[in-house]
């Protein structure tokens, strides 16, 4: 009819240039999702070069070769690693196995403390079984399941070293690489940048290692006041949970709060 308006239809024209950037993104979703665990493994060799290269800047500052630093640095890398592991590891490792030795009594003392019935206690019970499960082929796949667990470990823990020796020794050769990429007039204010970033870094390290190994030796000493078992390992736990923000205390005093319930 005459003066009635018409119907307004919309229209949406979807480029190919549209459809191959949202492929675009896809694919680069899936290449980081596949390569998120070498990203962290780069992130984490950079957090141990950047305050270890300091040393070399020391030596070059103090006229010595570069070379001497990049030596220094390494030794100290590799002492450090090597007294953590040397002197720790024993005892942790022999509170370990004594808390896998007594892990079968403590689940009986935990399932005597829960509700005999509800859905909390089923699923706890059914996780329980299958812990105490005797079937020889199980545990053989978890056997085989820790042995390729702890050689992933070691590998990623060889090339975290790696990657961060390496970084010291190529590091300022590939910055400078990278900064060439900017123009001209941005360049002094991106190596500026970058100087900062890497301030930063130092300081938040140095600062969290302060902080791990206060939260670790603290937490020992409450612990063996207390008279909980394996106090030297959950100490560690403190220590190395203090990483995450907001949840580490957490997760660091669960373990202790069920060993002392269960005592």
């Amino acid at each position: 009819m005459e003066g009635e308006p018409h119907p307004v239809r919309a229209r949406f024209d979807i480029s190919w240039q549209t459809i191959f950037k949202l492929l675009l993104g896809v694919l680069l979703a899936y290449v980081a999702i596949k390569l998120w665990p070498l990203f962290k493994l780069l992130a984490i060799a950079m957090l141990l070069a950047v305050p270890l290269y300091q040393i070399v800047r020391w030596a070059t500052r103090k006229g010595w070769p570069r070379w001497v630093g990049l030596l220094l640095a390494t030794t100290a890398l590799v002492f450090c690693l090597a007294a953590l592991v040397g002197l720790i590891g024993p005892m942790a490792f022999r509170q370990a196995s004594a808390l896998g030795k007594e892990l079968p009594r403590i689940k009986e003392q935990v399932a005597s403390q829960l509700p005999r019935s509800g859905p909390v206690a089923d699923m706890l019970q059914t996780a329980f079984n299958s812990g105490s499960s005797n079937n020889s082929q199980e545990w053989l796949q978890r056997g085989l399941g820790a042995i390729k667990s702890t050689l992933g470990g070691m590998f990623d823990f060889a090339l975290v070293l790696v990657l961060a020796i390496y970084f010291m020794v190529d590091g300022p050769r590939t910055l400078e690489w990278l900064i060439a990429f900017f123009p001209n007039r941005n360049r002094a204010n991106v190596a500026k940048g970058l100087e900062e970033i890497g301030a930063r870094i130092v300081a938040y390290v140095g600062g969290q290692f302060l902080l791990s190994c206060l939260f670790g030796g603290y937490a020992f000493i409450v612990l063996s006041i207390l008279h909980v078992p394996m106090a030297l390992l959950l100490g560690l736990l403190a220590g190395v949970f203090d990483v995450l923000p907001m949840i580490g205390i957490f997760l660091a005093v669960v373990p202790a709060m069920l060993l002392r319930l269960v005592q």
